[in-house]
């Protein structure tokens, strides 16, 4: 195989063409395919240097001790903000996403992935390798309570798990600090016919303050039928399971909100919830398809 490859190397280097003399001939295609190859090797190794400096960096805040709070930080989701400025469709942001996420994953040092264990697990192992990488580690966990018994156990460790609107348990009553919390939605970026999208969240121990993220998530419960005018006062109910006893639900509001506003808007809706807590936060998703037609729009005025 490698003397193969060296012959196919070698051919590469035969001329094309040759005048009289049997001097190499370079024709107008030849020279833009060889300027071409020189920029790209240039611009592969300003890349490769590049990548290792920002690994390097990554090393320096390590000292962090969950890998939520290098992976899902306000200035990495700053950074996916400003890719969706830089760019003009979504087919780039979809390309250049798991980039910068296995980029972010590398940089989180010993990380580990638990996921679970469902019908789905080849679309959620697909999830889990096209925002982290293939060089993660992936490990099936059970349902969604054992998926954060685990990430609960490793503070270097993450749990996804399917966002289903009618959930088969109320997994989310195991979350909460000092337990892990909800820190990320994927996926961030929203698109019709994207790759990897099925809808998760991502569970984690968060030593970082979750206040200032966009959405903030609830553990909310009530005795007897649940209301339907919940998105009435902005709030959303991301999954909900009925109970003998009534209705739990994991329920989204603005982030700086407080449990107390959200208890309110709860009430106006009819809905006043005997149970509410507050189980983490995250960035709020971006619609790049009408993102990305804002952008063009601003162009052409």
């Amino acid at each position: 195989m490698l003397r193969l490859r060296n012959e196919v190397w070698k051919a590469k280097d035969v001329p094309s063409e040759s005048d009289r003399n049997g001097q190499t001939v370079m024709t107008g295609g030849d020279a833009a395919i060889a300027d071409a190859a020189a920029r790209l090797e240039r611009i592969d190794r300003e890349l490769q240097a590049l990548i290792g400096e920002r690994l390097a960096a990554a090393a320096n805040i390590r000292g962090n001790p969950g890998a939520a709070d290098v992976l899902f930080a306000e200035p990495f989701n700053e950074a996916l903000r400003a890719l969706v400025e830089r760019c003009e469709d979504g087919a780039s942001l979809t390309a250049l996403e798991p980039i910068w996420r296995a980029l972010a994953a590398a940089g989180a040092g010993c990380l580990a992935i638990h996921c679970e264990e469902t019908e789905e697990s080849a679309a959620l192992l697909e999830s889990a390798h096209y925002h982290f990488g293939f060089s993660i580690s992936v490990e099936p966990a059970g349902d969604a309570p054992d998926v954060i018994r685990a990430a609960a156990e490793d503070a270097r460790a993450i749990g996804l798990i399917r966002l289903d609107e009618r959930a088969e348990l109320p997994w989310w009553r195991s979350l909460g600090a000092p337990a892990p919390e909800i820190v990320a939605r994927l996926p961030f970026f929203v698109a019709e016919e994207r790759p990897a999208d099925l809808p998760l969240v991502v569970v984690a121990k968060s030593a970082a303050a979750a206040e200032a993220r966009d959405i903030a998530t609830y553990d909310a419960r009530w005795r007897g039928t649940l209301p339907g005018r919940l998105m009435d006062g902005g709030l959303e109910v991301l999954a909900f399971h009925r109970t003998a006893e009534g209705v739990d639900a994991l329920i989204a509001a603005r982030g700086d909100l407080s449990a107390g506003d959200v208890a309110r808007l709860c009430a106006e809706a009819g809905a006043e919830p005997d149970t509410l807590r507050r189980v983490g936060a995250y960035a709020a998703p971006i619609d790049i398809d009408e993102a990305t037609d804002e952008t063009w729009d601003e162009k052409e005025s």
